[in-house]
């Protein structure tokens, strides 16, 4: 019987717990749920404005002047997205609850971000000058040709140009153009070694950070070549402990912005007409409809009159043509209708497409980053053209607590040897025109006016070849030692090697030509860089101290030989693979090398976190610079103040 009457209670609890169940859902399914709340700061200071939003979907509402919110959401288990301009963004379930009160917490974390200044790195609360930092990962998801393309218009202050052309590099301005006769680029450091190299070269996908240094301190750091500004590049590291494999690639397609065209055929003749009609009024006077169309000739004027202008005889069209100065093979073109539309044919979509794979991790202590690369872009005139191979190699090895070694690698290959029709042949040549003779042998001109107007826009690709191939190698090692009382020392060593080979064969067979000719050209560039820097970092009570000092040296060696030959006998089928046997031959030769060395010293002085202090001197030795001023000195001092973290300010915020 006590059986019995446990299951008839344990039946009974469970059908009132399924009827509960039941009246809930009805409940809720009639009227959703209300939920309520506050939301504030850290300090318990009301957040007015913040967005309030039930997760997966657009219902959500704003806090008011008191941070104060009520809205309803479609379910008791709904999660609620609090977000707020400076703060990290939470996501709080509600789990039945109608009360929720949110503290959102200040995203000062991206003030311990660390940004580089140069030999060095701070945290960007602790900054005491202008410089600007571009997390290029967070643009992975943009298409980007260059390094320039990840810069521009990410970066306040920084000035961009825009390039058409498919290698896509552009002219880089901080604060603007400062010298009248020498250069007013940036100097770009590339982890840690100045680059003297083609930025073409730098992968955008291998780029993990942009810091840009805008105030006149960076010549403290880099010397006259920091007075226009400094760029320091941060390439890819392993981040997760698995290797991990990316492969980025895009595909696209340039097309020319350039909204003008030229005249169609029909719109050529008339303006031909007109052209004739201005610059010879008296005629157009004196013989009404001299130069117009004999087929739409004005009132009043006979065809016979019309021919006696001139005395001309035959077809009226002909002598119209030849009026308003048509060469023959126009005027032959125009009457078998044919034209030419010199825009399509010289323009063109370009194809683009560039993939880039990686491998990165970290095992143990060792780090490492390995890409490849391959860029293959046209450009938007027929036959231009921009390919490159690129590969980097970066390596991080923690030997032991107190050494660590590394090696930042890159490779590149461009191949600049492709030949692009004359863009300015559309408007100088004549619709009218004919790109080959009745022979099928390309003309000189389209419209046979012997070179003086329009040449054809294709005779160099016709009769060029052209090797235009560029190899460099940069490569830094570096050691760095942690020794006693805070102290440290870093070592590195920098090395570029650049080889061009530019060879190009211009044939007698051209109608431009009167002879054929032909060049090499090789230019060899050695280059490196050897800094040692010894820091100290130390805190005493509220006093942070961090020293650094460099003692720099770097040398720079080019060798350029150029040979040429022409009028080659007894022909120059072989181009310039046989300059020997041009009739008229020279060759030029120029080798270059400088020499610089410096040294510097900064002071990053920090008291609570509250008042800022960097003093930097920098002491540059070139052998290029005048004979009595073999060395020039370069100071900066920068101070900056906290004030946020003021105590009095803070008990005003809590106050209010």
């Amino acid at each position: 019987m006590k059986n019995l009457i446990k299951k008839v209670r344990c039946r009974t609890l469970l059908l009132l717990t399924f009827l509960c169940t039941l009246l809930s859902m009805s409940a809720y399914g009639q009227d959703g749920f209300t939920v309520s709340g506050t939301v504030v700061d850290e300090f318990g200071v009301p957040l007015p404005g913040a967005s309030i939003i039930e997760k997966g979907t657009t219902n959500g509402v704003v806090s008011d002047f008191d941070g104060n919110f009520s809205f309803e959401v479609a379910s008791q288990n709904a999660t609620l997205t609090i977000s707020y301009i400076g703060f990290e963004e939470q996501q709080i379930p509600i789990n039945g609850n109608d009360q929720i009160n949110v503290t959102m917490q200040s995203t000062a974390s991206t003030l311990d971000e660390v940004v580089l200044v140069g030999y060095g790195a701070v945290k960007k609360k602790d900054l005491t000058g202008a410089i600007s930092q571009v997390d290029a990962a967070a643009l992975s998801d943009q298409s980007t040709n260059s390094v320039t393309d990840v810069l521009r218009g990410n970066v306040a202050g920084l000035s961009i140009g825009l390039s058409a052309s498919p290698k896509g590099t552009s002219q880089i301005r901080i604060r603007g153009n400062n010298s009248l006769s020498a250069g007013s680029s940036p100097l770009i450091v590339v982890d840690g070694m100045i680059y003297n190299g083609d930025l073409s070269d730098i992968a955008p996908s291998d780029i993990d950070k942009l810091d840009v240094m805008k105030d006149a301190s960076s010549a403290a750091v880099y010397g006259a070549r920091g007075a226009s500004g400094v760029i320091l590049v941060t390439t890819k590291r392993g981040t997760s402990d698995k290797p991990t494999i990316n492969i980025n690639t895009s595909v696209g397609m340039a097309s020319d912005a350039y909204k003008e065209r030229p005249y169609d055929a029909q719109g050529y003749v008339n303006w031909r007409t007109e052209v004739f009609k201005s610059i010879n009024p008296q005629n157009t006077i004196d013989n009404p409809g001299r130069y117009d169309d004999p087929n739409n000739l004005p009132s009043g004027v006979t065809l016979d009159q019309w021919l006696a202008y001139d005395g001309s005889a035959g077809d009226p069209t002909r002598a119209w043509l030849n009026r308003i100065g048509f060469q023959d093979v126009e005027i032959e073109n125009y009457l078998a209708g044919n034209s030419i539309n010199w825009y399509d044919r010289i323009m063109q979509k370009g194809f683009r497409n560039d993939i880039n794979t990686s491998i990165s991790g970290r095992n143990g202590g060792l780090n490492y980053y390995w890409s490849i690369g391959r860029t293959s872009n046209e450009g938007i005139i027929n036959g231009e053209k921009f390919e490159a191979l690129r590969s980097r190699l970066n390596l991080d090895a923690k030997i032991t607590d107190w050494l660590t070694v590394g090696m930042n690698t890159q490779f590149a290959k461009r191949n600049e040897g492709f030949i692009a029709a004359d863009r300015g042949q559309i408007e100088r040549s004549s619709p009218w025109g004919s790109e080959f003779d009745d022979e099928g042998n390309i003309r000189l001109s389209p419209q046979d006016d012997n070179g003086a107007g329009a040449v054809n826009a294709f005779l160099a690709q016709k009769f060029n070849d052209r090797i235009d191939l560029d190899h460099t190698f940069n490569s830094r090692v570096y050691a760095k030692l942690k020794l006693p009382l805070g102290f440290s020392y870093e070592v590195g060593y920098a090395n570029r090697l650049e080889f061009r080979e530019y060879y190009n064969h211009a044939s007698a067979a051209s109608p431009q030509n009167v002879v054929g000719s032909a060049e090499r050209q090789v230019t060899k560039i050695n280059e490196w860089q050897l800094d040692n820097i010894l820091r100290w970092d130390k805190t005493i009570d509220k006093h942070s101290f961090n020293l650094m000092f460099l003692v720099y040296g770097e040398k720079y060696q080019s060798y350029f030989t150029r040979a040429r030959a022409n009028t080659f006998e007894p022909s120059d089928a072989l181009g310039y693979s046989a300059l020997e046997l041009g009739t008229v031959q020279t060759v030029d030769s120029e080798d270059e090398t400088s020499t610089g060395d410096a040294v510097m010293t900064r002071l990053n002085y920090n008291y609570d976190s509250r008042y800022l202090l960097t003093m930097t001197m920098r002491r540059d030795g070139y052998s290029a610079f005048g004979t009595n001023n073999k060395r020039a000195y370069f100071p900066s001092i920068a101070g900056a103040w906290t004030i946020s973290n003021e105590s009095f300010l803070i008990r005003n915020l809590l106050i209010s």
